[in-house]
């Protein structure tokens, strides 16, 4: 358990890290393992910045779980991000799922890209998350990495300036499953995913 960290989200943890992932999602997540484990080696700060086409759903959860193990293994030099190529709004299903596992969510403005303080822990500073193009103002301009979290936002930003390098971990779009019944289960289904990978990224660098 990691101090000050929400009980209930030490639970999610406990049942995500002994999950092993197959093989080929170990291939996708090779490169940002080892772009990670030489900006270490150089003792470099760190930024992550998470990229989708809406920056609505699967990049605010990248932001949200790599900010949380990053915590975890004590790497809290890094700071993750996210972005779309359009700004739009983080969907409520993304706050509903983060609040079913654990954290504390504090809704700051009342518009349709309304923006968001998410808790994990008592003594961690929260997560601001609100959509938001990729060169907003709050995202680094230089030494990141682009870490695209749909093949749609590939095809749109070949090139991402400022960027020490661009790379594709892709997740089926919990979108998909709008205004259907088992929508809240598929929200889920992406989050414990993006959790259970982001674990084993965070994993890999630093012993615990």
């Amino acid at each position: 358990m990691t101090k000050g960290t929400f009980l209930k989200i030490d639970k999610v943890i406990e049942s995500i890290k002994n999950k092993d992932l197959n093989y080929d999602r170990k291939l996708v997540l090779n490169p940002l393992i080892k772009y990670l484990k030489n900006k270490i080696l150089l003792n470099q700060k760190i930024n992550l910045n998470f990229i989708c086409t809406h920056n609505s759903r699967r990049s605010q959860y990248c932001q949200v779980w790599a900010k949380v193990f990053s915590s975890f293994f004590n790497l809290d030099y890094l700071e993750t991000f996210s972005g779309g190529t359009l700004s739009t709004f983080v969907h409520p299903s993304v706050i509903n799922s983060l609040v079913q596992m654990g954290f504390f969510v504090k809704q700051l403005t009342r518009e349709k890209n309304s923006i968001y303080l998410v808790r994990y822990s008592q003594n961690k500073p929260e997560i601001k998350l609100f959509s938001k193009k990729i060169n907003h103002i709050n995202n680094p301009k230089n030494n990141f990495v682009a870490v695209l979290t749909c093949t749609s936002a590939e095809k749109k930003c070949p090139l991402v300036y400022g960027s020490d390098f661009k790379m594709t971990i892709a997740y089926k779009d919990p979108k998909l499953f709008d205004n259907s019944e088992i929508e809240e289960k598929e929200y889920l289904k992406t989050s414990y995913q993006i959790a259970r990978e982001m674990f084993y990224v965070f994993s890999l660098l630093n012993d615990r």
